[in-house]
């Protein structure tokens, strides 16, 4: 009979993140279908742009359990402390988990006041506002936050709702590269190169890979 349980369980962040880019590669494939969608640059509508916000927190999720509560990492670290509270920590509220739990097994963790806990934490308050949705609330802030930095296309080209304006290529990108961001960050708090073989499993888009990816998909930037 089949082990279904064996005592390192196989991951699956490495699966979650791949179909997370993979996402990011059929909403320009969908472009290149639409005549008459406009772009800004490499800025493209993204028909499945809203789905992007809970699998990047489900893959960081997915990745901080894997890498940092595992049997495995207990054998590596036998005397954290981590281990005295893993049960209670399993229920806390992810951005709790993502400060605690490297500060209680490494000892050291992530700067709220810095990248790339900045964007993560940006990230996880769209996820919610997406996953608890209530129509009569709108997350002026957060859409504002990306508008800035041209991210979103804006209410002037997409229009309300206020989820359709984080439902572009560069959302989809900037998602896929916070988490990118986050797992390198705690990948470079284990010591003596502990997990430095996933970093290239988890590398996120850059400017010029998504305009390779736009021109793969005959879909050819307007700047």
């Amino acid at each position: 009979m089949t082990n279904l349980n064996p005592p390192y369980s196989y991951a699956i962040a490495w699966k979650l993140f791949g179909d997370l880019r993979k996402l990011y590669r059929l909403g320009v494939e969908e472009l290149a279908r639409s005549a008459t969608t406009p772009l800004i640059g490499i800025n493209g509508y993204h028909e499945y742009g809203l789905s992007s916000y809970p699998l990047a927190v489900a893959v960081w999720e997915a990745f901080l359990n894997e890498n940092c509560m595992s049997g495995k990492t207990e054998s590596t670290f036998p005397d954290s402390m981590l281990w005295d509270i893993r049960d209670k920590a399993e229920w806390w509220r992810i951005e709790e988990k993502t400060l605690l739990i490297p500060k209680l097994l490494l000892g050291k963790t992530f700067d709220k006041s810095a990248p790339p806990y900045q964007d993560f934490s940006h990230l996880v308050k769209i996820r919610n506002h997406i996953v608890h949705f209530r129509s009569e609330v709108v997350p002026v802030k957060a859409v504002r936050q990306l508008y800035e930095r041209h991210i979103t296309f804006g209410q002037q080209v997409v229009g309300n709702p206020w989820h359709l304006q984080l439902e572009s290529t560069e959302c989809v990108r900037w998602a896929i590269n916070v988490v990118s961001n986050m797992i390198g960050f705690l990948i470079s708090l284990f010591p003596n190169g502990y997990l430095s073989e996933l970093a290239m499993v988890f590398k996120g888009i850059s400017e010029d890979e998504a305009r390779s990816i736009f021109l793969a998909a005959s879909v050819v930037p307007n700047t």
